[in-house]
C-alpha cells in the first residue's frame, strides 16, 4: 500500500509502503524522509551541497590561510568522496541493478576512454601525463556521476527528497550568484577573493593573470562603456555557472506547470519565485549556449503539459528581458553583426575542429581537446586544443566509435526518460529533467559544460537517480507522476502570470 501524507506538496512528503520494492527502497519508503533518511540519501545530499561551496572555501583557504595544498586537496575531495560511494554501492548492491541496453553503451565508452588514453603513446605520442589525466577526469565526469546515482536508488537514496534539496541549494546559490553580481564590481575576484591566482596556482591553468583571462568581464561593442561584469557566483567560469542553474530553473517551470494542473496555488508561488530567482542566475553569466538549453528545455516543458499558448507569451517577455539588460541585449547585438570576439573565437574553434577531425579521423587520444592539451603542457606536448563543441571534443579525444556510443547512451537516457509519460500522466521530475537534457545536448553545440564535474555533477547524479527510480515498479510514486484523475484545466490568465 502506497500513501503520500501531502501530495503535490514540493517539501512535505511523506511516503509509507509494503513489500514492492529491494530492502533498501523499501526502508527508505517506509519511514519519512524528513525524520529518517538512508545513508544514501544523506551522502548524495552532502555531495550536492558541497559542490558549490567547495571554491569560495577553497579560495579562503589559499588567499588567508596561505594553504595551496589544503585547497587543492578540498577541490579533490569531491572526487575522492565520489568514487568511495560508487565502489562501496557497487560491492553492495549491484545485483540489484537492473541494466538497460544503453548502459553498456557507457560502459563501452569508458573502456574506449582508457583505450585512447594509452594507446597513443605506444604509437609515439609526446602528449604530457598531466594533461591526459585530467582530461580523462573530465571526460569520465558523465557515466561516473550516472552510475552513482543508479547505485545510490538500488542502495535506499530518495529521489523526491534529494530533488528538493538540490533545487533548495541552487537557490541559495542562484541568490548569492545574482545578489554579488548586481552588488559587487568584477574585481571582487582579484580582490578579496582572489579567483584569478586561484586558478592560476592552485587548478593549474598558467594563462591566469587578469580577470579577462578567466572571462569575469566581457566586451560586447566598440567603446569602454561596453565592458561587463558576468555572474560567476561560488564557481571559477561563468559558462558553467549558467550551465549548472538550466536543469533547477526547468525543474521549478516543471512543477509549477503540474501545480497549475492540480490547482495547488501555494505551489504555483513557489514555482514562480525559485524558477524567476533561477532565470536570473542564467541570464547574469552572458552564456548564450544557456540560453538557447533554457528556452527549449522550457518549450518542452510547456508542451508536455499542454500550455502551448504560454511559450509564445514567456518568450516574449524573457526577449524583451534580455533586450533590456545592456549587457545581454549589447551580446546579441554583437553576435548578430559578427563583431563579437567571444562567436569568432567559437567559430575559429569549431573550424580547428573539423580540419583535425578531417586529418585523424580515428581521433588522437584523450589529453587532445578541450582546455587541457594546451593550458597544462606546451611544446610537443602540447595537445590539439580542440574545443567549444562536446562532440567535436569527443571525436578528437576517443574517436567516431566512442562518440557513437556516448551518442547511443545519451539517446537511451532521453528514450528512458520519457517513457513514464508515454504510459500515462506527466511527472513533473522526469518531464523537468528530459527537457533540460535535451536543452543541454543543443547548447552543446556551442560548448561542453556536460563535462565538468563542479558544475555538472548535480544534473548526471540527478538523471542517474531518475532512470534508477524508473526500474522500479515505485516509479509513478518515487517520481511523483501526476495522479491519473488530475483535471486537464485550461491554465487561467492569472495562473499564467504567476507560472511566468
Amino acid at each position: 500500500m502506497v500513501s503520500l501524507a501531502a501530495p503535490g506538496s514540493l517539501w512535505g512528503v511523506h511516503l509509507s509502503l509494503a513489500g514492492e520494492a529491494s530492502a533498501p527502497l523499501a526502508r527508505v519508503a517506509e519511514s519519512s524522509t524528513v525524520r529518517t533518511m538512508s545513508m544514501a540519501t544523506v551522502a548524495l545530499a552532502l555531495l550536492i551541497a558541497w559542490l558549490p561551496l567547495q571554491t569560495p572555501l577553497a579560495i579562503i583557504v589559499f588567499q588567508y590561510g596561505h594553504a595551496d595544498r589544503t585547497a587543492w586537496a578540498m577541490l579533490l575531495a569531491k572526487d575522492v568522496f565520489t568514487a568511495l560511494l560508487i565502489v562501496y554501492f557497487f560491492a553492495r548492491y549491484w545485483r540489484q541493478v537492473r541494466f538497460y541496453w544503453f548502459d553498456w553503451a557507457a560502459l563501452a565508452y569508458v573502456v574506449l576512454l582508457g583505450v585512447y588514453s594509452i594507446v597513443p603513446w605506444l604509437l609515439g605520442s609526446k602528449i604530457g601525463v598531466t594533461p591526459v589525466i585530467a582530461s580523462l577526469r573530465e571526460l569520465g565526469v558523465p557515466v561516473e556521476l550516472y552510475a552513482l546515482g543508479r547505485l545510490a536508488i538500488v542502495a535506499g537514496a530518495d529521489v523526491r527528497w534529494l530533488v528538493r534539496w538540490f533545487l533548495a541549494v541552487a537557490g541559495v546559490t542562484a541568490a548569492f550568484t545574482v545578489a554579488v553580481w548586481a552588488l559587487l564590481p568584477a574585481s571582487f575576484w582579484a580582490t578579496t577573493l582572489d579567483l584569478v591566482s586561484f586558478v592560476r596556482v592552485v587548478q593549474g591553468i598558467p594563462n591566469a593573470l587578469t580577470i579577462w583571462d578567466i572571462s569575469l568581464v566581457a566586451h560586447f561593442g566598440g567603446g569602454p562603456s561596453d565592458i561587463y561584469s558576468r555572474a560567476v557566483g561560488p564557481f571559477t567560469q561563468p559558462v558553467g555557472t549558467a550551465h549548472y542553474f538550466v536543469l533547477p530553473m526547468i525543474l521549478c517551470v516543471a512543477f509549477g506547470f503540474q501545480a497549475i494542473r492540480a490547482g495547488n496555488r501555494r505551489n504555483i508561488a513557489i514555482a514562480a519565485v525559485v524558477g524567476l530567482l533561477m532565470a536570473a542566475a542564467v541570464v547574469t553569466p552572458i552564456s548564450r549556449g544557456s540560453w538557447i538549453a533554457a528556452g527549449l528545455a522550457f518549450f518542452i516543458c510547456a508542451l508536455a503539459y499542454r500550455y502551448r499558448a504560454l511559450v509564445a507569451v514567456v518568450f516574449v517577455v524573457a526577449a524583451l528581458v534580455l533586450l533590456a539588460v545592456p549587457a545581454s541585449r549589447n551580446s546579441i547585438i554583437t553576435t548578430l553583426q559578427c563583431t563579437d570576439a567571444s562567436s569568432a573565437g567559437h567559430a575559429a574553434a569549431v573550424d580547428t575542429g573539423v580540419k583535425t577531425m578531417t586529418e585523424n579521423p580515428l581521433g588522437l587520444g584523450v589529453g587532445q581537446s578541450g582546455q587541457f592539451g594546451q593550458v597544462l603542457a606546451s611544446g610537443d606536448e602540447a595537445g590539439a586544443g580542440v574545443g567549444e563543441n562536446m562532440y567535436l571534443e569527443l571525436l578528437v579525444s576517443v574517436g567516431p566509435l566512442g562518440f557513437l556510443v556516448f551518442v547511443a547512451w545519451m539517446a537511451g537516457l532521453l528514450w528512458t526518460l520519457a517513457g513514464l509519460r508515454r504510459r500515462g500522466p506527466p511527472s513533473w521530475i522526469l518531464v523537468g529533467t528530459s527537457a533540460a537534457l535535451v536543452g543541454y545536448i543543443v547548447s552543446a553545440l556551442f560548448a561542453s559544460p556536460l563535462m565538468r564535474f563542479t558544475t555538472s555533477a548535480s544534473i548526471w547524479l540527478v538523471i542517474g537517480l531518475c532512470i534508477g527510480a524508473l526500474a522500479t515498479t515505485l516509479a509513478p510514486v518515487l517520481l511523483e507522476q501526476e495522479p491519473q484523475t488530475a483535471p486537464e484545466r485550461p491554465l487561467e490568465p492569472e495562473s499564467a502570470a504567476s507560472a511566468s
